[in-house]
């Protein structure tokens, strides 16, 4: 089997790899066994990475060590970005100032050991997600029920305090103003879910927010991220009701499909999302070492059941 490329973020000068090549190096590509196990680094010029494009079918999109590229590794660096790199960060513009006060505003909200945790995380961890997959054109029998009754319309001006204030970190992709976010709200008017649906001409607002790299989607199909039940409506049954009717949004943008990504061990979502029509579509190995995401998709080639199918299934 031929080693895929996976290819990290950089954000360093270098000479390009090849041998006898003296220009710059561009970008950089990694390269993995079958397994995803590491084999070498190559630091490429625009030249042969255009090279590797036509000679490797199977190659990730190539990461320029431009300001971009730099900004998004940081941006998967996260809290420890800002906290070990902040002079550098407000010299060169990199991270929103929004990202250093949603932080600010996760330590108010009695988030810390959370993002320590994440912190710890990104160092060393192997994990992995399902991308789930719906087809819209397929009516949704039977519908999920919340316990109470809710309406859904788009992210409003006048919801963002009480959002940032429920949820802080969501701040840096409020700012990027993606245009199609929805939120569940009950009869008072109070909002108890929220979640973004990202047509394919939004993916690049939605890039530097998203960890790590996207499966490639086209205009039949749209992309539902950061799902949030606000904490006093958690136990009604909404994620999956509101999510399936924010889903059905896509059918408006000319979607036939809505995929949507959940680790694989967050049993909770992955039932929301299955009550909402949701599948397993491909899975999506994560290992993180120092900060930098390596990662790889596999399609399943059948239909798959969810892990608490399977034990219910093996209880039988």
């Amino acid at each position: 089997m031929a080693a895929e490329i996976h290819l990290p973020v950089c954000g360093y000068s270098a000479r390009c790899s090849v041998r006898r090549c003296e220009a710059r190096a561009a970008m950089l590509a990694r390269d993995t066994d079958a397994q995803g196990r590491p084999l070498r680094q190559r630091e490429l010029c625009d030249r042969h990475a255009d090279w590797l494009r036509a000679n490797r079918p199977n190659v990730h999109d190539l990461i320029h060590t431009s300001a971009e590229g730099i900004r998004k590794r940081l941006l998967n660096i996260g809290v420890a970005a800002v906290f070990l790199t902040h002079r550098k960060l407000r010299s060169t513009r990199m991270i929103p100032l929004a990202r250093a006060k949603a932080i600010l505003l996760m330590v108010r909200n009695g988030e810390t050991p959370e993002m320590f945790r994440e912190l710890a995380h990104r160092m060393y961890s192997d994990e992995a997600s399902y991308v789930l997959r719906r087809d819209l054109t397929v009516s949704l029998t039977p519908r999920p029920v919340a316990k109470i009754p809710f309406s859904i319309r788009p992210l409003q001006a006048s919801d963002l305090a009480h959002v940032v204030v429920e949820r802080p970190r969501r701040l840096p992709v409020l700012r990027a103003d993606i245009p199609t976010c929805y939120v569940a709200t009950t009869q008072d008017g109070s909002i108890c879910y929220m979640q973004w649906l990202v047509t394919v001409d939004q993916q690049s607002r939605l890039r530097p927010y998203f960890k790590g790299e996207l499966a490639s989607y086209g205009t039949d199909t749209v992309l539902l991220e950061f799902a949030y039940t606000f904490k006093r409506f958690r136990g009604a049954g909404i994620m999956g009701a509101a999510m399936a009717e924010i889903a059905e949004q896509g059918l408006q943008h000319g979607a036939r499909w809505a995929l949507t990504y959940v680790k694989n061990d967050n049993i909770p979502s992955l039932k929301g999302c299955a009550k909402a029509g949701f599948r397993p579509y491909m899975l999506r190995s994560e290992i993180w070492r120092a900060f930098r995401l390596h990662q790889s998709f596999r399609a399943f080639d059948a239909p798959t059941r969810y892990p608490f199918e399977s034990e219910r299934q093996g209880n039988r």
